[in-house]
């Protein structure tokens, strides 16, 4: 978190101890283990929840599958972590579209190597 609050793209905050990250008009409140676009709620699954936390703390960093992976089921890569990763990756999308078609973030596939979330400028 220390070096979140360094980084300008971010706004870290707290409220009554509850931490939140705005990243590109999500908020990710951390204690309450929600998210909202605009003040609308995302219902997300653990999973998806843990992906979008990992993707959006990397802002703009390709991540690759087998890290994803490892990340976020915390055990070591084994089989198609590929597949996996992007059958969650397109229930989030799915989820983010619904609440924000307008949203001004991506996560973007980047082709044989994993998914970078990135601002829409």
């Amino acid at each position: 978190m220390a070096v979140l609050k360094e980084c300008s793209e971010y706004e870290y905050y707290q409220i009554k101890d509850e931490s939140v990250l705005r990243v590109c008009g999500l908020e990710i409140h951390f204690n309450l283990r929600t998210v909202c676009y605009n003040h609308q709620k995302i219902d997300l699954t653990a999973k998806e929840y843990a992906l979008l936390c990992v993707l959006a703390l990397n802002k703009g960093i390709t991540l690759e599958y087998d890290r994803i992976y490892q990340t976020v089921w915390n055990e070591e890569p084994f089989g198609n972590t590929k597949n996996t990763v992007t059958c969650h990756i397109g229930n989030l999308r799915r989820k983010i579209l619904q609440v924000a078609p307008d949203a001004q973030f991506t996560i973007k596939n980047i082709r044989s190597v994993g998914y970078r979330f990135d601002s829409v400028k």
